[in-house]
């Protein structure tokens, strides 16, 4: 698949759901993300436009290992569409369905999206003004696991819009990880994220729905109750959950940070081998479909004959290096055109000359010399 979208080339479809269609694929800077396709009747009221466009805005002052990157927020022909960063793996609610996830791992992953949802909690305004933004659906169908070990939290900026205009029959999957607050209409803060992520915690180490059921009046009512088992489990990450899980707000952590540092004594091990084993990977045919001479349209960037000059760039960082010490160090003005910096790393990396590491919860990169 190949075909434009505004100043986008889409290279495939990834995924389609009640809130839209997602492609991988490439701006007009030659930029590798993902773009969601919005169905229209997400925005059919000036109030959804309204409150898209703030929600999006917000989304994209975040700026944190784990949480997904949002670029833009546009209008193609009457068709909105929000491009992202691309993650190159699977929903939780997929890498789950396949296998359950070790206890490493799952603290791992909780650990990990309570430290990107602390990161919302606190962004600020140009000002400095604290946004009190909330996701509002944490679930595990809105965190992506990468097959480099990323774990991101994603749909954050759209959860407002799709609770404004669905109808409550169709937010029967999400039901089950509201917070007890929520059912009861009271005013949210961020210990409501919190609690839906202390389900999706309880039900990463059973194996079982906590409150989710087919009839979406009992999931409700299951949470205003909120009965919760203890999940049999090590002591340490038991506690933590249940405290995460507590009906009333004041009981819980302080904070999603807190939630993660009650955790992460237990997460150990690699992340991105367990998910490459169960997830395809995305990336080959996409790469392979602007390195081919015939599929390549003109002006899109090919690295292979600039593998050496980058590297012996890259080199220089001696030993792992971040993205952003990435576009700080590489002189891309010898290139055809210039391109972002992610273009380079992840050419290279899919090439087999770059490593990808985690380290304390960040994303690094190291040259590797085949």
């Amino acid at each position: 698949m190949s075909t434009a979208f505004g100043d986008h080339r889409l290279l495939r479809k990834l995924a389609s759901g009640g809130m839209g269609e997602v492609f991988l694929a490439r701006d007009r800077t030659g930029r590798l993300l993902a773009l969601k396709k919005l169905h229209p009747h997400l925005l059919e009221g000036d109030d959804a436009r309204r409150l898209l466009f703030q929600e999006a805005t917000i989304a994209a002052r975040v700026n944190h290992p784990n949480v997904v990157q949002t670029y833009e927020l546009g209008e193609v022909d009457g068709v909105w569409f929000i491009s992202m960063q691309f993650v190159d793996g699977a929903t939780l609610a997929t890498i789950a369905a396949k296998q359950q996830l070790p206890l490493w791992l799952a603290c791992r992953v909780v650990a990990s999206v309570a430290r990107g949802l602390l990161e919302l909690h606190r962004v600020k305004d140009a000002q400095g003004r604290r946004l009190d933004a909330l996701h509002r659906d944490v679930s595990p169908w809105n965190v992506m696991l990468g097959r480099g070990g990323q774990v991101k939290l994603i749909d954050f900026g759209v959860a407002r819009v799709r609770t404004l205009v669905e109808h409550s029959g169709s937010m029967k999957g999400r039901a089950g990880y509201l917070s007890p607050e929520a059912v009861r209409g009271l005013p949210l803060d961020p210990r409501a994220d919190q609690f839906s992520l202390g389900v999706v915690a309880w039900e990463l180490l059973t194996g079982e729905p906590l409150f989710a059921r087919e009839s979406m009046v009992e999931s409700l009512q299951l949470i205003g109750q909120c009965r919760v088992d203890n999940p049999q489990t090590v002591p340490g990450v038991a506690a933590a959950v249940m405290k995460a899980l507590s009906k009333d707000p004041a009981d819980r952590f302080p904070d999603c940070g807190a939630f993660a540092d009650a955790l992460e004594p237990y997460a150990a091990g690699e992340l991105g081998p367990f998910v490459a084993a169960l997830v395809p990977a995305e990336l080959e045919p996409a790469f392979e479909a602007v390195k081919s001479p015939a599929a390549r349209p003109a002006g899109v960037l090919a690295l292979q004959s600039h593998e050496a000059m980058a590297l012996q760039q890259l080199e220089r960082l001696k030993g792992p290096f971040t993205l952003e010490q990435a576009e700080a160090c590489l002189d891309l003005s010898g290139f055809p055109r210039a391109p972002p910096a992610l273009d380079v790393v992840q050419a290279l990396k899919q090439g087999g000359w770059l490593a990808l590491h985690e380290v304390d919860g960040q994303l690094t990169f190291s040259v590797q010399r085949r």
